[in-house]
């Protein structure tokens, strides 16, 4: 009978990610002059979370069972914008486990908020 030399199986941890999208992108304009990402990009995001996940746990392992990407629909009249967020979206929505909540803007006297979701 062979002998396995692979060491004890790993555990396994459920893990889900929340994304505050509103914050994501104006970390990414803040970091880099522009609030766009790509599908590309957003898996890199992923991948970073759960690699850094794995590490925080040890000899355990996290096994993402789903992700939720909160944000908020642009001001009808910004179509540009709201042009670019049926584009995320509609990628986001294709990616296994993702789940997207949308909330709505209210405007406060520093401009605008973001509620619900």
């Amino acid at each position: 009978m062979p002998i396995s030399m692979s060491g004890p199986t790993p555990s396994y941890r459920q893990v889900m990610i929340f994304i505050d999208g509103g914050y994501l992108r104006e970390y990414l304009k803040k970091q880099f002059g522009n609030d766009e990402f790509s599908f590309d990009g957003f898996r890199q995001l992923v991948n970073f979370l759960m690699q850094s996940v794995n590490w925080k746990l040890g000899r355990a392992r996290g096994e993402l069972i789903r992700m939720y990407y909160y944000d908020a629909i642009a001001e009808q009249n910004d179509r540009e914008k709201r042009e670019r967020q049926r584009t995320l979206f509609s990628t986001l929505s294709e990616m296994d486990l993702c789940t997207i909540r949308l909330g709505r803007l209210v405007k406060t006297k520093e401009g605008y908020r973001q509620k619900g979701g």
